[in-house]
This record gives C-alpha cells, structure tokens and sequence, in this order.
C-alpha cells in the first residue's frame, strides 16, 4: 500500500478485537489472536473501538458487476 490507512481486526462474529490507526505505508502488524476477517478503510474513517460488532450488508445498487445496477452519471 502506499497511503496509510486505519485497520480493524474482527472475530468470526465480526465483533471488533483491535483497531490499529495511521498504519503507515509498507508496514505490518502480528497477526491478532481470534480475528478472521480485517476491514480496511482510509484513515480517519474507522470510527470503531474494540467489542462493537460490525453489521456488513450488501447494497445492490453498488455492485459494478450488473450494467443495470451502476446509477447515471451526468
């Protein structure tokens, strides 16, 4: 990566186990005990603390895959 960004580490639940701020670019962390799954997302933007459980849903009108799902551009 060459930005930094903010990580959160989550459990098979998707209950929040560490969250590490500003991980500069080119650097890595020891593996988390118990997390499977990390959510990555631009710094600043990760507004979690450890215990809180993340709810992930998908949003069709989204997904680039289907031309009749991407909205209109002007």
């Amino acid at each position: 990566m060459r930005f930094s960004i903010d990580v959160a580490f989550l459990d098979a639940d998707y209950r929040v186990l560490r969250v590490a701020k500003g991980l500069r670019p080119w650097r890595m962390m020891l593996p988390v005990r118990g997390s499977r799954r990390v959510l990555e997302c631009a710094v600043g933007s990760l507004h979690l603390a450890p215990g809180e459980q993340v709810l992930i849903v998908e949003c069709p009108l989204l997904d680039a895959s289907s031309p009749e799902n991407i909205p209109p551009t002007e």
